[in-house]
């Protein structure tokens, strides 16, 4: 298992890699280049709001550039934010989110990773909270 992003960006060819991570979203600052992005909010840009059904989408326009994709991983739910870095066309990575999210709005790898940085922040920043109704709460 590949330890770094360079490491998985060197067997990305062989393993077709999919780097999934949740970011403010298009033309941002902090976009990170190679992966897809996914967002909860739009932070720039203009779009009409998608159909209601699963995997509608709109494009998300800046200055009249697409920038990105609003997309519905839910019937009736709140859609997502989507841009892409390099090697990742949009239609590819609007690909990865839906069968990223068989469940719930937002793709199991962010929901994952979202559940682990809680329980880490909790375990080295309030341990005392280890074991209590809170902390089940939260998870």
């Amino acid at each position: 298992m590949p330890r770094t992003i360079m490491e998985a960006e060197a067997i990305q060819d062989e393993l077709s890699a999919l780097l999934d991570l949740t970011g403010p979203g298009p033309r941002s600052p902090a976009k990170v280049a190679g992966v897809d992005v996914v967002g909860k909010t739009a932070f720039v840009g203009t779009y009409p709001e998608p159909a209601p059904e699963r995997g509608s989408w709109t494009d998300l326009t800046l200055d009249g550039d697409v920038v990105g994709r609003v997309l519905r991983t839910r019937h009736g739910v709140k859609p997502v934010f989507v841009s892409t870095g390099h090697r990742v066309d949009l239609a590819t990575a609007c690909h990865n989110v839906l069968n990223l999210t068989p469940r719930y709005r937002l793709p199991e790898t962010t929901r994952a990773a979202d559940r682990l940085s809680r329980e880490a922040l909790i375990e080295n920043c309030r341990p005392d909270l280890i074991g209590s109704a809170q902390y089940d709460e939260m998870g």
